[in-house]
């Protein structure tokens, strides 16, 4: 590449003009500089603004599954058991299934 020319070649353009940049050495940034003091009570607004979103889906997961667990211990006990039975002896032995029926109409 020729002198003057960047690494996407000579773009045509206008040199630019009175573009200043300013920075800060490295050693004198301060880049935790209230991370304590702010840090603590900033994190906890946000997790308390989010408590909600995250609360109730958990809570309504904990209690389908604890409700289903106590369910599936009841269905191996003696009483359940039997209540099963009775259950599969008195409904129809195809109540279960789901049936579908898919027509085709044509129209000629």
């Amino acid at each position: 590449m020729g002198e003057g020319h960047s690494w996407w070649g000579h773009m045509g353009g206008p040199v630019q003009r009175g573009v200043v940049t300013y920075s800060i050495s490295p050693y004198q940034q301060r880049a935790f500089a209230g991370a304590l003091k702010h840090g603590i009570f900033n994190t906890y607004r946000r997790v308390a603004s989010q408590s909600l979103y995250i609360g109730i889906p958990f809570v309504l997961g904990y209690f389908i599954y604890t409700e289903g667990k106590k369910k599936h211990e009841y269905y191996h006990t003696k009483a359940g058991i039997a209540e099963m039975d009775d259950d599969i002896r008195t409904k129809d032995p195809l109540s279960h299934y789901t049936f579908t029926l898919y027509l085709s109409v044509s129209i000629k």
